[in-house]
């Protein structure tokens, strides 16, 4: 009897831990990219570490040349650094060619956020962010338009933003 109510007991305790695991999940964004929403989802995130505004600005440069990708707009306050490139045409990776995918374009934009605040009234490191924007054309004559990035893409911006990070990382640590 006692086994048989032990059983009911956790059978009970099972289904309500399902079902709170369904029904909280799906509310909170489970099987998004991390980070929730539907922005990031179709956009390539990740924190580059952090920089100050003379280092994030040289390494920015170089790097988005060596990639070639070119800034077009460029801001540059207390509260915020901001680095965003032209769109520039690439061919569709092969798993984007699978889903229709005729042609792609993306651009790269940077951002640095406040950290540390110096004794002389300004920002000294700022937190930097990578995000890269990726739209698609499914036929000549068609818009382009955002959808879910594929993997091959996230590999390819993963590839750029770590280039820039190894480089800031080798600025910061150098001025330390």
């Amino acid at each position: 009897m006692f086994v048989v109510s032990l059983f009911n007991e956790t059978s009970r305790v099972f289904a309500f831990s399902l079902f709170v695991i369904l029904v909280f999940g799906a509310s909170s964004g489970c099987g998004r990219h991390p980070g929730g929403g539907a922005h990031e989802y179709k956009d390539y995130t990740t924190k580059l570490g952090l920089a100050r505004p003379a280092d994030l600005e040289r390494v920015v440069f170089r790097m988005l040349d060596k990639h070639q990708y070119q800034i077009v707009r460029r801001t540059s306050s207390q509260e915020k650094i901001y680095y965003e490139t032209e769109w520039r045409q690439r061919y569709p990776f092969e798993d984007e060619i699978k889903v229709g995918v005729a042609s792609a374009r993306s651009r790269i934009i940077i951002t640095g956020r406040p950290r540390d605040f110096g004794g002389t009234g300004t920002y000294i490191v700022y937190r930097v962010r990578f995000i890269a924007e990726n739209e698609v054309r499914f036929s000549d004559t068609s818009g382009y338009t955002r959808i879910p990035i594929s993997e091959r893409a996230k590999r390819y911006f993963r590839r750029i933003a770590n280039d820039i990070k190894t480089e800031l990382n080798i600025e910061y640590h150098k001025g330390r």
